[in-house]
C-alpha cells in the first residue's frame, strides 16, 4: 500500500453498487487518526480513477482486532 502502510485487503463485491473493502493493518494500531489517514487516501484513489465512492464501504482494523474477533486465533 502507499504511504508507507503494510497491510492485507479483502475486497468483498456483492454487486456493481455494493463493494466492501476491508483494510488489515500490520504495522500499526488501526487508530481513528490512522482509518481517517487511510480513509482520505482512498477517497482520492477513487476520485482520481472516476469511480462512484457511493458503492464503497471501507473498515479499518489492526491484526489484534481480527485476532479479537476471531477468538484468539489468526
Amino acid at each position: 500500500m502507499e504511504k508507507g502502510y503494510s497491510s492485507h485487503t479483502l475486497t468483498l463485491s456483492y454487486s456493481p453498487k455494493d463493494v466492501q473493502i476491508n483494510i488489515i493493518l500490520l504495522d500499526r494500531i488501526a487508530t481513528e487518526k490512522e482509518q481517517g489517514i487511510l480513509k482520505s487516501i482512498f477517497l482520492e484513489i477513487i476520485k482520481e480513477n472516476n469511480l462512484d465512492p457511493n458503492i464503497f464501504t471501507l473498515k479499518v482494523s489492526d491484526e489484534k482486532d481480527e485476532k479479537n474477533k476471531n477468538g484468539g486465533t489468526s
